[in-house]
């Protein structure tokens, strides 16, 4: 059994459980799962969908298990669930505890993997930004005795519930949905806790009672009645200055309830709030705006206090992008069977991701006369971590001092290896390497071979290699198996051998079309080798 530890929140040198899931859902060694998450979030499903939804459409069977504790899960996470006819069930107790547990189970023919920590299918509970969480990565196989003794614990403690022998455990449909938010147990997702913990811990001075949030968007829905068709004035009124900070307050609402997102989306339920982070952006860009204006004071720094993002949200859900596909070129160079295969091509994945694509893309749009500074920024991140667009790159200056590189911290340099590569990637193309370039690589062949490197293609009239070696290998007019004896013998193709043996350029041309044991052979009977 293979064991690994899965550790985030302090410090991002662990691959995630978000990591693993991804992964798992895209491996073509599983073909069922079953999830138990105690809380379960939109923003935690986005992160996972894409290839939730695949794995779905792919494997045998896909169920989840969720626990429905007051405002913990939310409406917006099962209402996916249903939309995409994922088989959800859930557990709902009337007593004070509740569901728990966080495990994930892959099952395979052969393979089995089980991820078993403290990671909900949250946004916290899943990224690098999160909370503090601790799992624990379990790999077997169909005949590991430790591992199918764990599977077996796994399925007949939660019998019970697998198989749906108990009242609490209900399939999930639009009517239990429904019976749940009426109930109030299931809210909106930015009306939900992190954590059963959660409203024990509010105060005052943090923040508003759930109570105090309903009155708030009455008031608003109050406010914005009739208002429909109206042309929308950009201008300061005693009404938005009036209500600024009470949508500030629902704003810090949103964000500790959507995990630190400060983007509030278009299509959210409360309008106004939409609207209101609408304005912050405009009134901050607008020079029009009277100097004396609170925003410009006292508002600018409580909306600061709180990340709050001036810039088009687009450009903010672009960085997440760009994040992630950092996160996953910090995993590829983190792994050390990996970093040396990572290439600026589209075949090149990793995991499933399609990374030298991402790379092929940043390295294109940082060329060309006037790239934009987002674009170089983001290849200098990519360098930060250790990537080297230069070794991948076919400019020539860039093969050559990959070549020379190689060549120098080579303690047992093959020579008929290096005069292949050459012959490949330098002769072919030395019009353009400069002088100087040629000089290094003149320099690190005599150091390494202790012979003079020629750049001198050698015109080839025919070659007759192929004759040479049936020559070689004839029997009955060469029964010694020599490589050159006589004119007498090898007839016109004695002149031709002759010049490989007493000219090393001319035997450097067709060198790579021998065998290690030929080779050998020539070297023997005094072929320049």
């Amino acid at each position: 059994m293979k064991t690994e530890f899965i550790g985030h929140g302090l410090n991002n040198k662990s691959k995630t459980v978000h990591y693993y899931l991804r992964e798992s859902f895209l491996d073509d060694n599983y073909n069922s799962f079953i999830g138990f998450s105690a809380y379960t979030k939109k923003a935690g499903l986005d992160l996972i969908s894409k290839e939730l939804l695949e794995a779905k459409a792919r494997y045998k069977s896909l169920t989840l298990y969720l626990g429905i504790a007051d405002r913990g899960t939310s409406k917006e996470a099962l209402e996916f669930l249903i939309a995409n006819d994922i088989k959800t069930f859930t557990y709902r107790s009337d007593s004070n505890y509740i569901f728990h547990p966080k495990i994930f189970f892959f099952d395979g023919e052969f393979e089995k993997r089980m991820i078993i920590g403290s990671s909900n299918l949250t946004k916290a509970g899943l990224t690098i930004n999160g909370n503090i969480e601790a799992s624990v990565l379990l790999d077997y196989s169909k005949s590991d005795s430790s591992g199918l003794k764990l599977q077996r614990q796994y399925f007949e403690y939660f019998d019970e519930i697998l198989n749906k022998k108990i009242n609490q455990v209900e399939l999930l449909t639009s009517e239990l949905l429904v019976s749940f938010v009426e109930k109030g147990i299931v809210v909106e997702e930015f009306l939900t806790f992190e954590n059963e913990n959660s409203k024990n811990k509010r105060s005052d001075k943090k923040g508003r009672t759930k109570q105090e949030i309903e009155e708030l968007k009455e008031k608003i829905k109050q406010q914005n009645k009739g208002k429909k068709g109206e042309k929308s004035k950009f201008s300061i009124t005693s009404k938005y200055l009036d209500t600024w900070d009470e949508m500030f307050e629902l704003f810090k609402e949103f964000k500790k309830n959507n995990n630190g997102n400060v983007t509030i989306p278009r299509d959210y339920p409360i309008k106004a709030l939409y609207r209101w982070y609408q304005l912050q952006k405009i009134f901050f860009a607008d020079d029009s705006i009277d100097a004396e204006y609170i925003l410009k004071y006292e508002h600018i720094g409580k909306l600061l206090d709180q990340d709050f993002f001036f810039d088009d949200a687009h450009e903010l859900l672009q960085q997440n992008i760009e994040d992630e596909w950092l996160s996953i070129l910090s995993d590829a160079l983190n792994d050390s069977s990996e970093r040396e295969k990572i290439q600026v091509n589209h075949r090149y994945k990793f995991n499933g991701y399609r990374l030298g694509t991402w790379l092929v893309g940043v390295s294109q749009a940082t060329k060309g006369k006037k790239p934009k500074q987002r674009k170089i920024d983001l290849r200098l991140k990519i360098e930060e971590l250790g990537f080297d667009f230069t070794r991948t790159s076919r400019k020539p200056e860039h093969t050559v001092e990959r070549f020379i590189e190689q060549l120098l911290n080579d303690k047992n340099p093959i020579k008929v290896e290096y005069q292949k590569t050459f012959n490949r990637q330098m002769l072919k193309r030395k019009a353009k390497i400069s002088d100087e370039l040629k000089q290094e690589i003149n320099a690190a062949w005599e150091l390494q071979f202790n012979e003079i490197r020629s750049w001198d293609n050698i015109p080839r009239a025919k070659d007759r290699t192929e004759e040479w070696k049936e020559f070689r290998y004839n029997k009955t007019i060469n029964p010694e198996g020599k490589w050159i004896t006589g004119e007498s013998t090898m007839g016109k193709l004695y002149n031709w051998v002759y010049h490989k043996r007493n000219d090393k350029r001319k035997m450097d041309l067709v060198i790579d079309k021998f065998t290690e044991t030929e080779l050998n052979e020539l070297r023997i009977e005094g072929f320049p080798i």
